[in-house]
């Protein structure tokens, strides 16, 4: 259930409001077919209607919500086929940005990259989950940025809520923790050897199965 203390005092509410809805949808709390109600939401979360209709706007664009004149707005039916399809594109585009990526590392991005896995281990353990979602985020990204096409790099930053949303939920569970963790030290040992081609495959199939690994135990 939506809630006020998940609101952050920092961040633009409307990106705020429309994360949390996404993630009730990619979790199935709330299912295809399900009426927002916009003034429900706003009195959960104690804010103004003007952020949530901005977040519905934002989700009706990505096909997670429906709207019907004069019926209101629903989640839509092909919510979870979007996802799916979303999980597809930004695996193949991941993949592509970390083939790229590894013509261009050097030793001391390589070293960085070592470190972001030795405080992700530390994390781990710890039990520290937002400081290992923190860390997941950097690696991917110190990998993304390192391709040097801003125009892949943005597109796939578009797909950013998405990955924040299943990162959160596969860090949750000890054991997707530490196959996540084996997969990111995997991608770094065939970055080492420049070997492209396991790289890209490697990054495509870790992003793919964590997140249908979120969207199949949240969902049920």
């Amino acid at each position: 259930m939506l809630s006020k203390e998940d609101l952050k005092k920092n961040e633009p509410i409307r990106e705020q409001v429309a994360s949390l809805i996404r993630r009730e949808i990619i979790t199935g709390n709330l299912f295809p077919g399900q009426q927002i109600v916009e003034r429900e939401i706003s009195e959960h979360l104690e804010t103004s209607t003007t952020p949530v209709k901005e977040a519905i706007r934002v989700l009706v664009a990505e096909g997670l919500l429906s709207s019907v004149p004069r019926r209101g707005t629903f989640v839509s039916d092909f919510a979870q086929q979007n996802l799916e399809q979303i999980t597809v594109m930004r695996s193949a585009l991941e993949g592509v940005a970390a083939h790229i990526a590894t013509l261009h590392f050097n030793q001391l991005d390589i070293a960085e990259l070592e470190i972001f896995l030795k405080e992700a281990e530390q994390y781990l353990h710890e039990g520290n989950l937002e400081d290992a979602v923190i860390i997941n985020t950097k690696f991917h990204r110190k990998i993304r940025e390192a391709c040097n096409n801003h125009f892949l790099i943005r597109i796939i930053e578009n797909l950013d809520a998405y990955e924040q949303e299943f990162r959160y939920k596969a860090l949750k569970d000890l054991e997707e923790r530490k196959k996540g963790f084996l997969e990111h030290k995997e991608i770094l040992e065939s970055i080492k050897r420049v070997n492209c081609e396991a790289v890209e495959n490697l990054m495509k199939e870790h992003v793919r199965r964590s997140a249908h690994y979120v969207m199949k135990h949240e969902t049920q």
